[in-house]
């Protein structure tokens, strides 16, 4: 009966084990937000206030490039922008 029961536990964990195994998607995620995680490297190495970008999230990575853009400013700063144009303009 002791064997039984050992067995079930072990069958129980295995399946458990089996199903919390998720598909890795870090390709499919690295390919739908390549650009911002671009500017999100970019700003912090050259922002000036790199030390104080904002919080984002891994859900954040999903806005339009503008809007991420906007979210890593400082409040105090009134002088960054974000152009996509210009960037297919130069290439």
């Amino acid at each position: 009966m002791k064997k039984n029961r050992n067995i079930f536990t072990i069958l129980t964990l295995l399946v458990t084990l089996f199903c919390s195994c998720g598909e890795d998607r870090t390709a499919e995620f690295d390919q739908l937000t390549q650009e911002n995680q671009w500017i999100y490297s970019k700003m912090k190495e050259v922002y000036l206030w790199a030390g104080e970008i904002g919080k984002v999230q891994q859900k954040d990575y999903f806005a339009a490039s503008e809007q991420f853009f906007k979210k890593l400013l400082n409040g105090q700063d009134n002088a960054s922008f974000f152009s996509d144009k210009a960037a297919q303009t130069s290439g």
